[in-house]
């Protein structure tokens, strides 16, 4: 709707070549502009499943460390507690 109401407000004032020329060049840039836009967004959109990624690979790693440290006390408490009753 915008272009639309550039292009006619332009054609109005220049009713001659040069308004459809400025609108042609109007409308280039406005193309130039949103090709620019959406290849900015397709990069951040590229870059935000990159670090999904590398935090989902994060997450599993903290994760597997939680495990192994609860595993490792209960089995040391356990071995402990094993040693002590042996002794008695």
């Amino acid at each position: 709707p915008l272009c639309a109401v550039v292009a006619a407000a332009t054609l109005w004032q220049f009713p001659d070549e040069r308004g459809s020329v400025l609108v042609q060049g109007f409308v280039v840039a406005l193309a130039g502009t949103t090709a620019a836009v959406l290849s900015r967004l397709v990069v951040l959109t590229e870059t935000l499943q990159r670090t999904r990624e590398q935090l989902a690979v994060a997450a599993v790693a903290q994760e597997r460390d939680r495990v192994a440290r609860d595993l490792h006390d209960v089995l040391g408490h356990t071995l402990s507690l094993m040693v002590v009753k042996a002794a008695a």
